[in-house]
């Protein structure tokens, strides 16, 4: 295979915005970032952060290397990057959300495991090696408040340099405000949609070097 169809990559979330949580001053989501096939016999891989944000941006002042890197993969032929980002925390259970995620990983060995889900290592890697499948698909999948994704190629990253990628995000969920009249007539509230599902919500953006 031609040279200029395989690269090591080196992948890094460098900003999240999403503008439907502006109205929120601080909340937590997990965010799941997928490499789908970056080379063949590999269907995908995946990274899963714990991000912080605040009036809609991820606060990233303070983010480090290991707080950013995603990915250090080798990519052949054409290859996606998927990223979704849950329902709060605070309307979430962390733990259930990680059970649902060991439930989709049941088949792999160990090591694979471990190796599909950098900065988690120990417990939650090895959890769908010592649970029986039924008790992990108990969880259902978190609600989503964005999601988005884009394909690539290997050709697009020369060796050396570092190429920045905003990946749009799309709105998984309906946003409603219920707005109440006074009148004497009438219905005493109307709700709204202020957010289609599937509407524009923002944009990740990601620092992909080629080494």
């Amino acid at each position: 295979m031609a040279a200029s169809h395989r690269r090591n990559l080196e992948i890094l979330l460098t900003d999240l915005t999403v503008p439907s949580l502006s109205g929120v001053k601080s909340s937590g989501h997990v965010v799941t970032v997928d490499l789908v096939w970056p080379r063949p016999l590999i269907a995908s891989r995946s990274a899963v952060k714990t991000v912080h944000f605040a009036r809609g941006k991820a606060v990233d002042a303070e983010w480090t290397w290991l707080d950013r890197i995603l990915f250090k993969e080798t990519v052949e032929e054409r290859f996606g990057i998927v990223i979704r980002v849950s329902d709060s925390m605070a309307s979430i259970r962390f733990e259930s959300f990680a059970r649902y995620l060991a439930s989709s990983l049941l088949g792999f060995a160990a090591d694979v495991t471990e190796d599909m889900i950098p900065g988690y290592g120990g417990e939650l890697a090895a959890m769908p090696l010592g649970h029986p499948e039924k008790e992990l698909k108990k969880t259902k999948a978190p609600d989503l408040i964005v999601t988005g994704g884009i394909d690539c190629l290997p050709e697009d990253f020369a060796v050396g340099d570092t190429v920045e990628v905003v990946i749009p995000l799309r709105s998984g969920r309906e946003v409603t405000r219920t707005t109440r009249r006074h009148q004497p007539k009438g219905p005493p509230s109307r709700r709204e949609v202020v957010l289609a599902k599937n509407a524009p919500d923002g944009a990740a953006t990601l620092a992909i070097r080629a080494f």
